[in-house]
């Protein structure tokens, strides 16, 4: 019975997965043109180190790793070149104030472990990358809070950020009322 479904629904799996073209590990991937440019463009030196390639409706995205300044950072690019993110772990020293100050009046005491900055510039609207006037930039915190417990936490414009489970009131629903 096992063996009937899978060669049903398994083999229609990996066809859907091998249509769809999703990347594996050690698929190599051709960055175009317009990507490979807007790399340069925004980070001259960079020294790619993996790229991988996901099919979005409406257009192609590349997730690209590089090294550069000696520091790793990761974009995601459209087909055309627009880079919509950018990530990159900070050192604690160039960790800015204001998110030490959020953490320590959300948290006191606490000790941050590491801090991942992340600048959007554009969002996704209809299949296609539109830039934002001005970037946004949050911070993903990791920290140790005084209890010894370890959480995580984004904190954005000085302040830490609500999260779905801060809001928790005991209900299976997904919001912030009382109702099942």
């Amino acid at each position: 019975m096992a063996t009937k479904a899978w060669s049903r629904y398994g083999w229609a799996a990996v066809l859907a997965v091998g249509l769809l073209g999703v990347a594996t590990a050690d698929e190599k991937v051709v960055l175009p043109d317009p990507v490979k440019q807007a790399i340069e463009a925004a980070f001259p030196g960079a020294k790619v180190t993996v790229g991988e390639c996901e099919r979005e409706p409406g257009s192609t995205v590349y997730e690209v790793e590089f090294r550069v300044a000696g520091q790793e950072v990761e974009v995601v690019v459209d087909e055309a070149g627009t880079i919509s993110k950018i990530e990159r772990e900070l050192a604690m020293a160039a960790v800015p104030a204001t998110v030490c100050t959020a953490c320590e009046e959300k948290f006191p005491g606490a000790k941050l472990l590491e801090v991942e900055q992340r600048e959007i510039r554009a969002v996704r609207l209809f299949g296609a990358y539109a830039a934002l006037k001005e970037p946004v930039t949050v911070y993903e915190v990791e920290l140790r809070k005084a209890d010894g417990k370890k959480t995580e936490v984004v904190v954005a414009n000085g302040k830490v950020q609500p999260h779905w489970s801060d809001a928790d009131d005991g209900d299976d629903d997904d919001d912030d009322d009382d109702d099942d």
